[in-house]
């Protein structure tokens, strides 16, 4: 869809009610030049309530009525892995422009049919990765390619916290895996966008199950290698109890830069009384605390629509797109095949 002008306004349909969507309307806030319509949950109780909290016109528990209302610009899909591909498929079929949380897919053929569907009908699609979007990780990329640390050669990244908010994120069925995938998709996009997202070849990974009980592998590590032997290392978990852990070391022929986005935040403060809300999945509210300022921004929300937003408006391409998902997806994929087998697998793309 391209824009002619200035003035227009993105009409959005949010796809989703619970804790991405929250973050979604958080940043929206700040993103000019775009209204949410409507939002859809699975109850129409969750939707109505959604509505109200952020002051959406329409709620409903009706996908295709979603699906068909006119005036929609843009649909934004926050809805948990296992439903990604249907509903995908759905927006898809009916030509309407969409994003799409990670992980795209919970395996890469997923992310295949979900591409596949897409390119088809000739629909605009977005993959929004929060992390490439992230201010201080947006400023350590122009630090590269000003040439600063010269080539870039190994980018590892570290995302952990002490297991996901959702039900439907500890079934191996319904999420696909466990933070290897679900936090992993982060930490290899971010991976390949440092590194100009370069063929990934093959990749060596080790999941374990160290401290839930749950069928699903509660840390991991991976590591890539890519077309001309550039590497990235990939380690999370879910065993990290002191709230959200991200950090990641860029290193290049001429330096290394190191961003620490949850750690490093600029506050820090004992209390002895509740402190309410520090950050995202932080187990306690009282004694050292270190509370990380205007999270829609500092995580990449805000970054991630506002690109989304601007560029419907403006007629241009979508910086990370389902081939992006599904890359990452292949990626993934080709680790969880490794750590079942204990050698380095290929990654399986085209």
């Amino acid at each position: 869809m391209t824009r002619s002008r200035a003035t227009d306004e993105v009409s959005l349909a949010l796809l989703g009610a619970g804790f991405v969507a929250d973050f979604y309307m958080q940043a929206l806030a700040y993103v000019p030049h775009q209204r949410v319509v409507a939002v859809y949950s699975r109850t129409q109780e969750r939707a109505q309530a959604f509505a109200k909290k952020w002051n959406i016109p329409q709620a409903t528990d009706r996908l295709d009525d979603l699906i068909q209302l006119d005036g929609v610009d843009l649909y934004v899909v926050g809805l948990p892995t296992f439903r990604h591909q249907d509903v995908c498929l759905r927006l898809a079929e009916a030509g309407r422009s969409l994003l799409c949380t990670k992980p795209l897919g919970r395996t890469a053929a997923e992310a295949r049919t979900m591409l596949a569907a897409v390119r088809a009908r000739g629909v605009r699609h977005g993959y929004p990765e929060t992390e490439v979007f992230t201010p201080a990780l947006v400023r350590a990329k122009e630090l590269v390619d000003r040439g600063a640390i010269g080539e870039v050669v190994m980018v590892k990244s570290r995302e952990a916290h002490f297991g996901s908010h959702s039900p439907y994120n500890w079934d191996p069925e319904l999420a696909g895996g466990g933070p290897l995938l679900l936090l992993g998709s982060h930490n290899v996009e971010f991976s390949r966008f440092m590194l100009d997202k370069p063929r990934a070849v093959e990749v060596f990974a080790w999941t374990g199950t160290l401290v839930h009980q749950t069928p699903l592998e509660d840390t991991a590590v991976m590591l890539i290698r890519f077309d001309g032997g550039k590497m990235a290392q990939v380690e999370v978990n879910w065993i990290t109890r002191h709230g959200l852990d991200l950090r990641n070391e860029i290193t290049g022929r001429e330096g290394t830069i190191y961003t620490d986005i949850t750690g490093a935040t600029g506050i820090r403060a004992f209390a002895l009384r509740d402190a309410g809300y520090v950050l995202e999945k932080a187990p306690a509210t009282t004694g050292w605390i270190q509370p990380v300022a205007e999270e829609p921004f500092t995580y990449g929300y805000v970054g991630h629509l506002k690109h989304f937003v601007d560029a419907l408006r403006a007629g241009a391409p979508f910086a990370e797109t389902f081939e992006d998902g599904y890359v990452v997806n292949a990626i993934i994929d080709a680790g969880y095949r490794s750590a079942r087998s204990g050698h380095w697998e290929p990654v399986e793309s085209s």
